[in-house]
């Protein structure tokens, strides 16, 4: 039952389509759902963790055998790239620090800032409406020297 329902929702069916399907309440349509995507989820993480595990013995293997000549520079630098994903995929290295910008402001600076910014788009929309009245004009018809 919770497969089919899945099946359904996937396929584009509302809640109460599935119910009516299936021959359920609503609720318990929305809840089969919910069950099949969180077994999906678990079988998906398994065989994440699987992968990672197969990937992670290669690049030991790879190690083991670039090891012997680590003393050459392109197999130190080999080395080097191996190690680096290594630990990328087994979530060693440190995430990167992003500082966002505005952050430290106060709520009066971020005011002051969003004010601003609405200031400066509605004089671009008043002079873009300006040069649209300006273009209409033209357009309405022809001017003095055409008509001679």
């Amino acid at each position: 039952m919770k497969r089919r329902a899945l099946d359904l929702r996937v396929g584009g069916a509302t809640y109460e389509q599935i119910a009516e399907a299936l021959g359920c309440s609503v609720r318990t349509a929305w809840r089969y759902v919910q069950i099949a995507l969180d077994e999906s989820a678990a079988i998906t993480k398994e065989a994440a963790e699987k992968v990672r595990r197969i990937e992670v013995r290669r690049l030991d293997g790879q190690l083991l055998a670039l090891w012997p000549n680590r003393a050459d520079p392109q197999t130190a630098q080999a080395i080097l790239k191996v190690s680096q994903r290594r630990s990328a995929i087994l979530g060693l290295d440190a995430p990167l620090k992003i500082q966002a910008k505005g952050l430290a402001m106060t709520a009066a600076e971020r005011a002051q800032q969003i004010a601003a910014i609405l200031a400066a788009a509605r004089a671009r929309a008043d002079s873009g409406a300006q040069a649209g009245d300006a273009e209409e004009s033209v357009e309405d018809g022809p001017d003095e020297s055409d008509r001679a």
